[in-house]
This record gives structure tokens, sequence and C-alpha cells, in this order.
């Protein structure tokens, strides 16, 4: 008549695979006050309009039920998805809100949510999640993250299976059950694991519930990928968080300045302690970092250098700086950088149909958030990549960050939360990509994500060449392109790397596409034949037992420019030496991530460039470029890295860069302003050197620029920038500091029309430059603008 069937406020209660036939009166599932981790999975509730209940629930989780409304009241962290609902959703003030992909009959009665002072929601059941902005992201669409949510939570070694009364890790436990079925829940907690969650080829065509699952590794040397998808396909990956027991952060805060550019710093309390660790499998061995002052967000504002390292008997670490980084050091300021090993989160290889979905990273400086290679559009929808919050510390800890907050007079950031418990430092690092994507048949498709704190890039899209060895006339109309690979890394900058390359493997039907280091086009043609010998070459420098094999893929003769042998001869075809001068380089335009989709995303707090893109035919829209040191899209070609693909047919529109180009060094790779387009070719306008083309710049918003020009294209042609909105300096325009729109070097066919300038811009000053044909438009035809070639 009024009851309730099943009724609960303890600890890990689930109820699944359960019938319960009500009357209209009755409420099904009750999670009431006090529940931890309740979880209501695949259960038919017929009659009972209060089919599931949560009130002041925590991290409570409601997937895949048959049931007529859901009623949650003052909950955190309520999770309601996949549910055929017979009713609606009624919501009210929840902290932490999920509503998604739940579906409703097809019937006259009102199925629409009825939702009452929320906060942090998300979910097609809650929002138009398909809404975007005029320009920029609509945050309100983001992953919304809470990061006490697993904080202090008892860890569990393993997954209990109440069915078969058995136990496994949750790694395991993933692994058996996605053998056999096409879903596999996961009950909402916090488990500990020693191996990676991995879906091989047995394992395809499953999705995985795992929300408010937290999935956490002790940290060690060489740890591997937390989640894997390799060789398998049609994989969804839904709700689960990972991270690491320790933050991989080589962060210290700076107590004092001594002589001899000497800072005395201390590692942010319950983190590990790196600097000054003579362990060489954790001493970092590079000097990149970067500086974050004291402030509200910590916003990374350049890279130094640091010498030396050296522990003291106190625990602190002396620290010596370059010149540079000694002057602009202050007591309280944060340094951080990426850590030594390789511990990437999320790996994603050869696989098609992958979808990551309101997943979170607490990313580790040691590695990647999201790699992957060789897949065909791997899906990341409401992912967020962002840092850990401090984590507990015993008292005696806290207490000896407390005397040295006391004697140096910083701020190490140190807490007692409002549960009585002593906290570290919060970190200032995620990881150091967000996604990188490489050699793909299609690019990532990213959408509603969040990627912040990162020491590199918010993402990079790329294929990868190799270098030409010869080509050779069949006489039969075809000609054999002939290449030796497949070393894993190449690095013009380094003698000691392998330099033959890791050009994807061509299929029948591939773009072969080949150039020069100089930008100079040698072919453009499909493959027509693709062939591996086996026989010896050289050895790759860095391992003279590794003989490496060569490639053959033939194309039509047509394909080549007509004076391709003479460009040949004065190439330097067999030559070993590091730089990039002279080199002919193969690629596979198929496999270069083309078609990817940035699309609503949030970049924020990071060292470097928003989206880092070496691929074609991609969109990147209504995204927010927030607080990123050097660019917010870079769409260049760093050929000491091995990292290519000549990129075409670019749309980049309804975007919001704020705040962007501010770091304070510049080592010659690229120029600090919003956008930055750059082939090969330097200033050159001849057309056949330029391998760039059809960029359009459209609707985006630029504000507080920190260079004098907006939008800077190199070796690019048949460029359109319309209907911009160039707001200006940071802190404002003046008569003599103002921001313009272009720097041109080596751009041909650029369309300048209907854009919004700052007052002092002025027509004669919209562009910069002293290489360039055709700069035409509503803009630029006011005045004109002469060729300058």
């Amino acid at each position: 008549g009024a009851g309730t069937a099943v009724s609960t406020s303890g600890e890990d209660c689930a109820v699944k695979y359960s019938t319960l036939t009500l009357s209209e009166k009755d409420t099904g599932i009750s999670f009431e006050k006090g529940t931890v981790n309740g979880f209501a999975v695949m259960n038919v509730i017929t009659g009972a309009q209060k089919s599931i209940v949560a009130t002041e629930a925590f991290n409570t989780v409601a997937v895949r039920n048959s049931v007529i409304s859901t009623y949650g009241t003052g909950c955190t962290n309520l999770y309601v998805c996949d549910n055929e609902m017979g009713g609606r959703v009624v919501v009210e003030n929840n902290n932490y809100l999920l509503c998604d992909g739940n579906t409703y009959p097809a019937d006259d009665k009102n199925h629409v949510a009825v939702q009452t002072n929320n906060q942090n929601t998300n979910g097609d059941t809650l929002m138009d999640v398909d809404a975007r902005l005029e320009a920029g992201a609509d945050e309100n669409l983001l992953p919304h993250v809470n990061k006490e949510q697993f904080v202090g939570m008892p860890r569990k070694t393993a997954v209990k299976d109440v069915l078969t009364d058995s136990s496994s890790s949750i790694a395991l436990y993933v692994d058996l059950y996605s053998r056999e079925n096409d879903v596999v829940f996961v009950a909402p907690g916090a488990y500990v694991t020693d191996r990676s969650v991995a879906f091989k080829t047995a394992n395809a065509n499953t999705t995985l519930y795992a929300y408010g699952v937290y999935m956490e590794r002790a940290f060690s040397a060489g740890l591997g990928d937390l989640l894997v998808c390799d060789v398998t396909e049609n994989v969804t990956i839904k709700g689960i968080t990972v991270g690491y027991e320790q933050q991989a952060c080589q962060q210290v805060y700076v107590l004092e300045k001594l002589s001899g550019n000497r800072l005395r710093v201390v590692t942010g309390a319950g983190m590990m302690n790196v600097f000054g660790n003579t362990d060489p499998v954790y001493q970092y061995s590079g000097n990149v970092m970067y500086l974050m002052p004291s402030s509200e967000n910590y916003v990374a504002i350049g890279d130094v250098s640091w010498i030396d390292a050296s522990k003291q008997p106190d625990g602190t670490i002396l620290l010596t700086v370059e010149p540079t980084a000694y002057e602009m050091s202050e007591s309280g300021d944060v340094f951080t950088t990426r850590f030594p090993t390789v511990a990437r989160s999320v790996g994603t290889t050869n696989s098609k149909d992958i979808k990551y979905m309101d997943i979170t990273v607490y990313g580790s400086t040691a590695g990647l958030c999201c790699w992957e290679s060789r897949n065909n559009g791997t899906v990341y929808y409401r992912m967020a990549d962002t840092s850990q919050a401090g984590v507990i510390i015993d008292k005696a800890t806290y207490e000896r960050y407390e005397q040295l907050e006391a004697q140096y007079t910083v701020d190490l950031q140190i807490s007692i939360d409002e549960q009585g418990r002593f906290r570290g430092s919060p970190a200032h690092l995620g990881s150091i990509d967000g996604i990188q994507s490489s050699q793909c048949d299609k690019g990532s498709q990213v959408t509603s994500c969040l990627f912040e704190k990162m020491c590199d890039d918010g993402s990079l899209q790329k294929g990868s060449h190799a270098r030409l060895y010869k080509i050779e006339d069949n006489g039969d109309g075809t000609v054999t392109i002939v290449y030796k690979g497949n070393a894993a890394i190449v690095n013009y900058k380094s003698a000691k790397e392998a330099k033959f390359g890791a050009c994807a493997p061509f299929r029948v039907g591939d773009r072969v596409y080949i150039y020069t280091s100089a930008g100079e086009l040698i072919c453009d043609g499909i493959a027509k034949t693709a062939t591996v010998d086996s026989g010896e070459t050289k050895p790759a420098t860095f391992n003279p037992d590794m003989k490496v094999p060569i490639f053959k893929v033939t194309v039509d003769k047509s394909a080549l420019v007509e004076n391709y042998e003479a460009i040949l001869a004065e190439s330097d075809l067999n030559g070993d030496q590091p730089d990039t001068e002279g080199k002919v380089l193969v690629d596979n335009m198929s496999r270069a991530c083309n078609g990817f989709l940035f699309d609503n995303v949030l970049v924020q707090n990071i060292r470097t460039r928003g989206l880092l893109i070496k691929a074609s035919d991609g969109v990147i829209t209504n995204c927010t470029f927030r607080n990123c040191a050097k660019l917010a899209v870079a769409v260049i070609y760093e050929i000491y890295y091995g990292e290519s693909g000549n990129s075409q047919n670019i749309v980049i529109k309804n975007n919001l860069t704020d705040n962007v180009g501010y770091a304070l060094s510049n080592n010659g790779l690229y120029l600090h302003y919003p956008i930055n387009v750059s082939g090969l070719t330097g200033g050159s306008t001849e057309a056949g050197k330029i391998l760039y083309y059809n960029i359009n710049i459209t609707g985006n918003v630029f504000r507080n620029v920190h260079n004098e020009y907006y939008v800077y294209l190199q070796g690019v042609r048949d460029v359109k920038v319309i209907g911009n909105t160039f707001e200006g300096y940071v802190g404002g325009d003046t008569e003599d500091n103002y921001v313009r729109a272009l720097l041109l070097n080596g751009a041909v066919n650029v369309e300048l029309s209907d854009n919004t300038y700052t007052e002092y811009v002025m027509y004669e000053e919209l562009v910069g430059g002293d290489h360039y044909k055709n700069v035409f438009g509503t803009d630029a035809d006011v005045i004109g603008f002469p060729d300058k070639e």
C-alpha cells in the first residue's frame, strides 16, 4: 500500500537483477541517508511510481533498470543513466548529478525531468547537450569533477560476485566477464589494482559501466596504462575515474632565495620527493620545467631550467636554477616538471569504435592522459583530465609543513578539512598531453571535454614520416617508392636516436605523399601495391643489432612532379645526420589522424599549446583556450620530432582564446600567437612549395592577447579569416600598443573580411609580414595590400 520493498542506509549495498511488483503508492528501492556506494542495476520495478529513491546518499548509481520514476534529493554524486523509464526523473538539491541516456515511452505523458536547485549537473536528461554558445565552450556541458569523491574512501582489493560467491581483482573481473557478456557492471567504490583493465580481441563488443568507480594504482617505475584497448572493437567505457596512490609530480614550493642562483624548496606535502632523489630510476635527467607563481590558479608562465638538486638533512632541497629563473622566483612560488618514467593513463591501439564517456583521469605527469595509435576515430565524450586533490597525510607531516610555513612565511597549501583530516598540497599538474593521437585512420572525436594543468599540449593529432631511400621507375607507367623503417622514434635533434622513421605502413588505396624538409612536393598519389622486404639495411644508431626493413609502395608515375629527379639529386637520401636539412620524407596521409573533431572543449592552465594539429580535414569548434602559455591552436609541422601530417582543409570556428601566448621563453620552434599555421617553406610564395591549404578561421573571439598579432600564417594558401572578433591586448589597447590581425610569411590567397577590431587597429596596419600574395576581402580591400614576395 505505502511501503518500501528494499531500504538501506549502509555502505556498499547493491540491488541487482531483481523483479519488484508493487502498488502505485509503494517505493521500490530506497537509498536513505547514510548510504555510501549504493548500487541499483538491471532491476525491473513495476507499479511503484517511486521506483528508485535516493535521499542524502553518497556515490549512488542507478543504471540499466526498467522503472517508472526515480527520485534523488540532497545526494552527492548521484548517477541515473541508461534506464528504461516509464515516468520521469525528479531531482532536487543534489550536487554532482549525472542523468544521461535514459529512455522513455512514446506516449502522450509528460516525461520531462523535474529538477530544482541542483549543482554540477550533466546529461541529456537534464540539459540540451547539443546547445552551443556563439563562441567558446559552454562550460555547463563539461564534466564536473568532485575531487573529494574518493578521498579517504576505503580501498577494495577485489570485486565480489554475489552470484558465484567469488572475488577477483577489478582487472581480472572485467577481463573475465567481458569475454562472455556484452555488458559488465562494477559496483561503485574505490579499488586498487596492480594491473591494467584491458580490452583485447576476446573482450570486444562490450560496454563497461563503472559510474562512481575509482581505480587506483600504486606508483612504480615503468608503470603501464591503467585502461587499455588493444586490437579490439566496439568497446564503450562509462563513468570510471582513474588515478595513482601518489601524484607522480615533481612539485616544489620555494621557501627562500639563497646566493649563487640557489633556492631552498620543499616537495609538496604528501607528494613523491623526487627532486634531490639519487635513485636514477626517479631522478629526472632533463631540465625543462616551468614556474607557477603564487596565485589562485597557479598559471604556468614559462620554461626555465634547473641545474642541480641536493636533498638536505631537514628534508628541504637546495635547487640551483638558471639566472632567469632565479630572478623571477619569489617565496611561495611553485616549480613543477614532468616525471621521468612513462605512466600513461588510457591507451588505445589498433582498435576501432572505442568510446570513453564520463571518465575522469587524475593525470600523472609521468605520462599522457590518453595515448592512441592506429585507431579509427576514438570517441572522448565528457572526459576530464585534471589534477588530484591533496591527499590525507599524518599529523606529524602536517605539523612539519605547518612549521615550515611559519618559518619561511609561505603558503604550502596544507589544510584540515571539514572532517578533521590533515590534507597535503594539491597537485598543480595533470598529464603531459590530454590526448596524443598518432597514425590513426581517423582522428580523435572529442566533445565536451576538459583538459587542464598539463605540462605539454591539450591534444596532439599527427602522423609520422619515414626517410625516402629511392624511387625506381618500373617502365610501365608506375614507380616504386622505397623507404626504410620502422623505428619507433624519430628525433632529428639527437644523433642517438633512430633516423629511419615510423611511417604508418601503406595499404592499397592509401595516399602516398613525398616532400622535402623544405616543403617542396615530390609525389601525391594512391598506393597501388604495398610490400615489405626482409633484406638488411644499415642498423639504427641506437641499436647496432637492429636490422631495419625496407618498405616498397608503387604509385602511378603521374603522381610525381615533373622535376622530381632534379629535386632528389639535390637531396640527402642516404645521409645519417641528425639535422633536418635536405631530407626527403614519406608520409602516409591516409593514416595521419585526419577528420579529427574538437567540439565544446575547454583547455586551460597549461604550459604549451591548447591543440597541436598535424593532420587534415578536421574541425575545431566552440572550444575555449584559457591560460595557455604559448598557443591556442598550432597547426604546425615539427620535423625534428618525426611528427608530420601536412595539414589541409582545417576549420577553426566559434572558439574563444583568453590570455594566450604569455610564455616568458621562446625556443624558436613557434611564435606565441593565439593561432599559428606554419608549413615548411619559410617565406616562399611559390605554389609548389606551399603544402598547407584551405584553412578556415571564422567566428572566433580573441581576448587578452600578449603579442602583436592574432594569427600567424606561414607556408599556407587559401585561407579565410572571416567574422572574427579581435578584442586586443591584455589590459587593453593603447595608441602605441595594440594587436594586428595577421602576420604573414609565405601566405597566398588570404581573405580578410567582416572581422571586428579594437578601436586602435587602423586598416593599413591589419597585416604585417614580408612575403604574401593576394590578400583580399572586405577588410583588406579598404586600402589594399600589394603582393610582397
